[in-house]
């Protein structure tokens, strides 16, 4: 599956004045819990150890987000906050995998990690042409039905 970076909005800044967006590698999934679904765009985050949702998706997809198994984690400005971890269902493209996703108040915008979603894949990124290429691990695709 191929698909294109997103642009994100940026602010400028002293160290980059002319600033205005920055692309980045972000891809549309459902995210699909019993009869509830939620489609959403997910940034591909090679630096992060799980998938990290924001709380308010898992809300919408109908879990009690505080009775799943917890965790500690940080984000980028080091301050520790907790994560609850519950099964859900993500649907890329034509795929649907089974993945261990942490749900957290403090996350602002989901992010795909390593345990969950990239150990399920090959993955490919191409900067200079702002391309995306997936390809599911043979041995954990399962076409969507």
């Amino acid at each position: 599956m191929k698909f294109d970076y997103v642009d994100w909005p940026a602010s400028p800044s002293e160290a980059f004045p002319g600033r205005k967006k920055i692309s980045r590698p972000t891809i549309r999934i459902t995210a699909q819990f019993e009869k509830e679904s939620y489609e959403m765009l997910a940034l591909l985050d090679s630096g992060a150890d799980y998938c990290l949702f924001p709380a308010s998706i898992g809300e919408e997809l109908g879990l009690d987000i505080q009775s799943g198994p917890k965790d500690w984690t940080q984000g980028s400005d080091g301050r520790p906050f907790q994560v609850y971890f519950h099964e859900i269902t993500l649907i890329v493209g034509r795929y649907r995998i089974n993945a261990g996703v942490g749900f957290a108040e403090e996350c602002p915008w989901p992010l795909l990690g390593h345990a969950g979603f990239l150990e399920q894949f090959e993955v490919r990124l191409n900067f200079s042409r702002k391309r995306i290429e997936l390809k599911l691990s043979p041995s954990r695709s399962r076409p969507k039905k």
